[in-house]
């Protein structure tokens, strides 16, 4: 080899071996570069999951609040949706706060949606029916909302230890995601919630389309569910990117199946990295070339001088070399050393860089030795007691003491933490300007390897808003809104407290119901804001009515109730709690002077007399409950309501018993409509002599499985009055319809009518006619054979849609009987009108005809002016032969009474048909 190949080769050499340190140290420090971008994703997924833990612990501590809130314990749901509303707009990080029934029906919630929704199907909902487990948490996507949410639940139960409700509070995963993506160490990281089925609930950034997808069969999912086993990984590809990841499980909550996952691009990781390397290797070959040119040229130089110089170029060279070697081994142990503490510096940043963003959390942390020597606070601490962390440090907890902590519970915590480890609860705590706060306070013991207190880590949540809004919740359960008075919860409250403590008193009380007289009018013509100011101004006039220690409350609407405590049980009871009452009337009955605005921005005073009405009960002398008090009182204003407004009544318990017994008749009415325990007895129509029958009129009977037979005129009046006239009268139809269909197939009954009793309620409705055709129909009776009967007194109003009714019927066919004709007010030209068939006496003028003058007068009347309108006529009531006897000689040919029959069940009635068939002659056409 010549000079020159060895001057080349020397050079060659001395190159690479600063090429290849440097090679080592790139991949060193890229391998660094991983090392720390995988511990700052670590931290970042711990750090969000610590986040997520710690806002299910703010969520339960919200759900514990609300819990004892009296609006979500009520039936009204618009109440509890608006309350649930108003406590969204204080915390947005929810989508919605909702309260299920123990059912799974969702009642209210704060979006007011309306929906109706079953939520059996939610796994937090079947934990909620779990006893002993109150809070459950599931992800999801919000059924109302389609956000990915966190659902928090927790069952509220009665002391039985029976559920009364679930509240359920969704965390909003998705704008909490979001706001933490921006918050990352790295830049273009991506960030990532997954279940435990391997769907995911949210992608930052661009992850809209991945939101709701299943990853479940990916490597990355599996990555996750190997944690911690794996608790970081590189090159796992997922959508065609190579990534580093790192993953996190809720500390306190893993069974929620929650996967925080975050995760960075080598490629964008190693970019910056990547491209020095490309310039270190652009600058090192033109070192290399400008060295080989030289070298080159160098060479050619060497070539002419002597062998001697030749020599020494070579020791030269030689010595070179070895110190090079001697370099590069220097510079190798360096690197190593150097890389070692870059890696340990990089891991403990990284585990200060974890404790510095726990510590510096929205909690108030306060650290102390086991002396209780405060050694550091931190940020949160300060703002929260306005104490800077200088005067802090090196002072012991007392100087927060409020003064309102019991000393006795102070020391069962400390006794707590030493014992067990850890106490939480509600504590007082004072700010440096002297200002006692509420705090959610947190106390745990930290142990060294002796098992000995080493620590003290205390962190409190300022829960002054939550105070404030229990204070308020406390103030709607319990005080009407409009006059703050209270409202029927406080009433009833104090009311049970008074009857309770009788037992232990010889004092009476008194209950007043008052309600303002002709209120309505005032709202309908003045306005609901005038009215609402009466209220309040007649709010006031009772309070300074009555004595310190009584009670005014206001119900609803324009009822008050007063409660009077501690009175004299003697004989002046009642001209005691009268002279009150009558103060009372006299208070409200003065001139209100109510201000009022024009339409031009002008003020006038509205001058309005506004009486009341007064009931009063007792109470003290018998054991009585709450519930039957202001029932009485309630009964007893109503009295003085009928008795002409503007007075005072007492309870009397007569009108309870009727009361109490139309009620109990009302109930048996209503469960006999749905139990079908009616019948129909049939109660002949003859004519002459009564030996031809022509028809019936079906008369419903009340087959009352205790009192028997119960008649009509003891339940039609309260069927009418409670709107059953119509199920009922529905059901005469049909059976009477029935009926005719069936006689219609046998000859010798193929010719009878039946007469049906027509409600004013039946024909007011807009589909009696389709009904009663409908009917028909479905039956098969023959319309010429049903023969309505209507009352004259249901002529009074709505003639001509009655007429018209009437009409259409009648050309199908169907008869028409005007029934008690001559005890209403029928107009004679109406009566033209009406398409009738027949007129009946009532059976009033029919009892006296032979005595009162006057009634025989009518009965031939009403014969005449039926005849005159050519109409038939059949007389009812009719129960001796001189009365039937009469009526012929009147011109009454047609009759139905007991001379004949009384109303006949159906057996007994085709009885009693067939007995009398073959003595019938050919039946008259004008008779229907």
């Amino acid at each position: 080899m010549n000079i020159r190949a060895q001057l080349l080769f020397l050079i060659l050499f001395a190159t690479l071996i600063p090429a290849l340190v440097a090679g080592v140290q790139f991949l060193e420090r890229r391998d660094a570069e991983i090392a720390d971008a995988r511990q700052d994703l670590e931290a970042s997924a711990q750090q969000i999951a610590v986040e997520l833990n710690g806002l299910i612990r703010s969520t339960a501590q919200l759900h514990f609040g609300l819990s004892r809130a009296p609006e979500l314990d009520t039936q009204n749901r618009a109440d509890c949706s608006n309350f649930l509303a108003d406590v969204l707009n204080e915390y947005p990080q929810y989508t919605g706060i909702l309260t299920i029934k123990p059912s799974g029906d969702l009642f209210c919630d704060s979006l007011r949606s309306g929906r109706k929704i079953n939520l059996t199907d939610r796994r937090y909902f079947q934990d909620a029916l779990k006893s002993g487990k109150p809070l459950s948490v599931e992800p999801a996507f919000g059924r109302l909302t389609g956000n990915a949410v966190l659902q928090i639940a927790y069952a509220v139960r009665h002391k039985t230890d029976e559920l009364k409700f679930v509240l359920l509070a969704s965390l909003d995963l998705e704008k909490i995601m979001r706001s933490r993506s921006r918050t990352l160490p790295r830049n273009k990281v991506v960030i990532a919630l997954a279940d435990d089925k391997g769907v995911v609930l949210t992608w930052h950034p661009d992850g809209e389309k991945l939101r709701g997808k299943s990853i479940a069969d990916l490597p990355l999912f599996r990555f996750a569910q190997w944690y911690p086993v794996e608790e970081g990984r590189e090159d796992i590809e997922f959508g065609g990117v190579s990534r580093i990841w790192a993953v996190s499980t809720l500390p306190d909550f893993p069974a929620v199946g929650l996967h925080v996952l975050v995760g960075v691009s080598k490629h964008d990781l190693l970019a910056a990295a990547n491209q020095n390397m490309i310039e270190a290797l652009e600058i090192l070959f033109i070192v290399c070339l400008l060295v080989f040119s030289g070298a080159w040229i160098l060479a050619s130089r060497v070539m002419n001088r002597e062998l001697a110089e030749g020599r020494r170029i070579r020791e030269l060279n030689e010595k070179l070399e070895q110190r090079v070697l001697e370099r590069t081994v220097g510079l190798e142990a360096v690197n190593q050393e150097l890389n070692r503490e870059i890696t340990e510096r990089s891991r403990a940043e990284a585990e200060l860089r974890i404790a510095a963003i726990a510590f510096d959390s929205q909690e108030g942390m306060m650290v102390t030795d086991a002396d209780g020597v405060i050694l550091r606070v931190n940020r949160a601490f300060t703002e929260d007691t306005g104490y800077p962390a200088e005067e802090v440090v090196g002072q012991t907890r007392a100087m927060f003491r409020s003064g309102r902590q019991d000393i006795a519970l102070d020391d069962e915590m400390w006794e707590t933490v030493q014992r067990a480890g850890s106490w939480q609860g509600e504590a007082w705590k004072r700010r440096k300007n002297g200002e006692i706060f509420p705090v959610w306070l947190t106390m745990s013991a930290v142990r060294g390897n002796g098992g000995s207190v080493t620590h003290y880590v205390g962190t409190h949540i300022d829960i002054t808003q939550r105070k404030a809004v229990e204070d308020q919740l406390h103030k709607l359960a319990f005080y009407d809104p409009l006059t703050q008075l209270p409202n029927r919860r406080l009433l009833l409250d104090r009311l049970g407290h008074a009857l309770a403590g009788r037992e232990r008193s010889l004092n009476q009380g008194a209950i007043m119901f008052i309600d303002l007289d002709n209120f309505k009018t005032l709202n309908d013509t003045q306005g609901h804001d005038v009215g609402d100011r009466l209220l309040v101004e007649a709010g006031k006039r009772l309070q300074s009515s009555v004595r310190q220690g009584d009670t005014v409350a206001r119900l609803g609407g324009d009822e008050f109730v007063v409660m009077l405590e501690e009175l004299a049980a003697d004989s002046l009871l009642v001209a005691q709690v009268k002279g009150m009452a009558e103060k009372i009337l006299g208070v409200l009955a003065l001139p209100y002077q109510i201000e009022l605005q024009t339409e031009f921005g002008k003020h006038t005073t509205l001058n309005y007399q506004c009486t009341a009405s007064i009931g009063v009960t007792l109470f003290g002398t018998r054991g009585e409950n709450v519930d039957e008090l202001l029932k009485q009182a309630d009964l007893a204003m109503y009295q003085a309501k009928d008795s002409g407004r503007n007075t005072i009544r007492f309870f009397d318990p007569d009108m309870q018993a009727t009361i109490t017994s139309r009620v109990a008749l009302e109930a048996d009415l209503r469960n006999a409509v749905e139990m079908g325990q009616f019948q129909l007895y049939y109660q002949p129509q003859v004519l002459d002599e009564g030996q031809c029958l022509v028809g019936a009129e079906a008369l419903v009977r009340w087959c009352h499985p205790q009192r028997g037979i119960v008649s009509p005129g003891e339940f039609i009046s309260l069927a009418e009055e409670t709107g059953l006239i119509l199920p009922l009268g529905l059901w005469v139809l049909e059976t009477a319809c029935i009926q005719l269909a069936t006689w219609g197939r046998q000859s010798d009954m193929a010719h009878l009518t039946i007469a049906v009793n027509v409600s004013a309620h039946q024909l007011h409705q807009t589909n009696f006619v389709n009904q009663v055709l409908e009917v028909l129909a479905k039956t098969g009776a023959n319309p010429q054979r049903l023969k309505l009967e209507l009352t004259e007194s249901m002529l009074v109003r709505n003639i001509e849609d009655f007429i018209s009714k009437m009409a259409l019927l009648k050309s199908m066919g169907v008869g028409f009987s005007l029934d008690d004709f001559g005890t209403g007010y029928s107009s004679l030209s109406y009566l033209k009108r009406l398409p009738l068939d027949q007129l009946k006496i009532d059976q009033s003028f029919v009892r006296d005809v032979l005595t009162d003058s006057d009634d025989a007068a009518i009965a031939k009347m009403i014969v005449a002016l039926a005849d005159s309108l050519r109409l038939t006529v059949i007389a009812e009531g009719v129960e001796t032969e001189e009365q039937r006897l009469f009526l012929v000689e009147s011109g009454c040919h047609a009759y139905q009474g007991y001379l004949f029959s009384k109303p006949l069940p159906l057996t007994a009635f085709e009885d009693y048909a067939r007995r009398v068939q073959d003595k019938c002659p050919p039946i008259p056409q004008t008779i229907s």
